[in-house]
């Protein structure tokens, strides 16, 4: 009946949004997906952790990168004192 599917896809809709960022963004050291974007989507989502991840690997494909070698410590100190 129409009243059981709408709250069927009322729940599927929860389900959805309840989905672990961890489903949505790829880990960190996938390299497929090491750009300078994924890393600030993961300090907007508040992973952290992974954003250094990316940021580590950014520096190190370019260490002569002085914008992603300030964002790295920037990240790394936010760290520290979260």
């Amino acid at each position: 009946d129409v009243a059981s599917h709408d709250v069927e896809a009322e729940d599927e809709a929860q389900d959805d949004e309840a989905l672990d960022a961890h489903a949505i963004f790829p880990p960190a050291d996938d390299h497929a997906f090491v750009t300078e974007t994924m890393g600030e989507l993961l300090v907007a989502q508040g992973f952290t952790d992974r954003a250094i991840t990316v940021f580590e690997e950014l520096v190190r494909r370019a260490p002569s990168n002085p914008a992603l070698a300030n964002r790295l410590a920037e990240l790394k100190a936010r760290q520290l004192s979260e």
